[in-house]
């Protein structure tokens, strides 16, 4: 039964910034009561409401905090998963990295969740392989920029907690503790290998780490980081960003708190500091183009080349008067004579010639990408990465629009487009939900990761089924949490607050 208890203030509030809907809002409760679809509380006591029921779906605020203290599950309502029950009962995913194999196809941490897919580019099939052990299910980005080493897939933690290795025979995952780790997230972002060793670079946390790819032991590495914090311009960004472009034993890595690229000698571990274009200039993103590396702006400044085997540098040429090259691009890759550039906060694609070192606007209006997806999106207040990943085999140019979850197929040499949506099938999405929709709350380690989170993988209808089938709902773990985190410093007020809603 739907015990629904509407917030006291509903119809005020509706009233004095809302009036269109206040008549819906009316009907609506009205209709409720006619047709005796649950209770209506509208009584000033709302601990009796937490004391009955067996599980709370709504939006956040203070009374999710004081249900948490009764260890009973909880749901935090999701507006937006109407539209996204659109999407052919399938599910979409996306991601910031592919790897990509021999025969073309791609391995990925999806975006969204927690899984590891594998993508056959000509047959167009998605196959999901499992989750990453250890991992929290919905936490966005665990794994961002990942390498290969002989039949081994190679994850660092970007927002997840352990390095993921993963045996592509036996399909098996093997997980290494980080133990000299700050907690600092993102964790580690740029990496590279030589020879059988693996580095990841720290993206917030100011060391390197260094894998022996053949035992999988650590070592850690901080002296560069340390010499980097002397020469910040901004206290915000990554320490070390995102793209590596590697040459033999050399790496070279940037930072986005200041104008230095670092070249970094991975057989002894040395480095040297190379201040790129003005004190202000911070990047984005980098590229090698030819035997040159094109430094992408962060701030409010041109594209810099620069020619690092004869240590010079020269600004692209923006002939592109009133647009800004700010966080314009993130991605890119090269074919032939063009480097394409692809939107990152940015409204436009672009591409540089080279020997013409000019940039040249090649698609002014991401909005058309935005209305390709099968979900539709306005472009113009999207403020996150539009295309997040680029790749070219020679034949085509594949991108991927992390707005609408959609990749796109560009022939360099016709110019036609294909575009395709990776789209979980019914098997593989079966397997994913009944593994993993409702995690053991006695291993979460904060009160939100207590809370399910509504999404298109783990909707209402998902949740009332579990509560109808489930024996022994509540988590002592997750009473604990939210004593221990919304009643720190005021230890009577938690203790008084929990034994007058534990009554259940």
């Amino acid at each position: 039964m739907l015990l629904w208890r509407p917030h006291p203030l509903n119809e005020s509030t509706a009233k004095a910034m809302l009036p269109h809907i206040l008549k819906e809002y009316l009907e609506i409760k009205q209709s409720f009561k006619e047709l005796k679809i649950g209770i209506l509380d509208d009584t000033p006591d709302l601990y009796r409401a937490i004391a009955v029921s067996d599980a709370y779906y709504g939006t956040g605020g203070s009374l999710i905090t004081l249900y948490g203290l009764t260890g009973k599950p909880i749901m935090r309502e999701n507006t937006e998963i109407l539209d996204m029950e659109r999407i052919s009962g399938y599910r979409l995913v996306s991601f910031e990295n592919a790897l990509v194999d021999k025969d073309g196809s791609l391995w990925f941490s999806n975006i969204e969740f927690n899984s590891l897919f594998y993508y056959n580019l000509k047959s167009n099939h998605l196959i999901w392989k499992g989750v990453f052990p250890n991992e929290d299910f919905y936490r966005k980005h665990n794994y961002s920029k990942y390498l290969r080493y002989k039949n081994r897939l190679i994850f660092p933690p970007y927002c997840g907690n352990e390095i993921a290795v993963y045996d592509m025979n036996t399909e098996e995952f093997i997980k290494i503790p980080i133990e000299k780790d700050d907690n600092k997230k993102p964790r580690f972002y740029g990496v590279a290998i030589y020879g059988s060793k693996f580095f990841a670079f720290g993206a917030q946390c100011c060391m390197t780490i260094v894998l022996d790819l053949e035992t999988l032991e650590i070592s850690y590495y901080e002296e560069m980081h340390k010499e980097l914090k002397k020469h910040f311009n901004y206290s915000d960004g990554f320490i070390i960003g995102a793209n590596v472009v590697t040459e033999n034993n050399i790496c070279y890595l940037f930072s986005k708190r200041t104008n230095i690229i670092i070249e970094f000698h991975m057989d002894d571990m040395s480095y040297k500091l190379w201040h790129i274009g003005s004190r202000e200039n911070r990047f984005q993103s980098m590229q090698k183009f030819r035997d040159k590396i094109y430094l992408l702006p962060k701030s409010d400044s041109n594209i810099i080349c620069w020619d690092y085997q004869n240590r010079k540098e020269y600004e692209v040429v923006n002939n592109n008067k009133g647009i800004s090259l700010a966080n314009a691009y993130n991605c890119s890759c090269a074919f032939d004579d063009e480097l394409y550039l692809f939107a990152f906060l940015g409204n436009h694609n672009a591409k540089i010639l080279k020997g013409k070192e000019e940039l040249e606007i090649t698609e002014s209006d991401i909005q058309v990408y935005a209305e390709d997806g099968l979900k539709k999106i306005d472009a113009s207040v999207y403020r996150e990465q539009k295309i997040s990943w680029s790749y070219c085999d020679g034949e085509n140019i594949y991108y991927l629009s992390t707005m609408n979850k959609t990749l796109y197929i560009k022939n360099v040499h016709t110019g036609q487009i294909e575009k395709r949506h990776l789209l979980i099938g019914d098997k593989d999405f079966d397997k994913l939900r009944n593994q993993h929709m409702f995690y053991d709350r006695k291993d979460c380690i904060s009160a939100m990761q207590c809370i399910y989170k509504e999404t298109i993988n783990l909707t209402l209808f998902d949740y009332i089924k579990w509560i109808k089938e489930g024996n022994n709902l509540k988590s002592e773990n997750q009473r604990g949490l939210f004593l221990q985190e919304n009643a720190e410093n005021h230890d009577n007020c938690g203790i008084l607050c929990h034994q007058k809603i534990n009554l259940a």
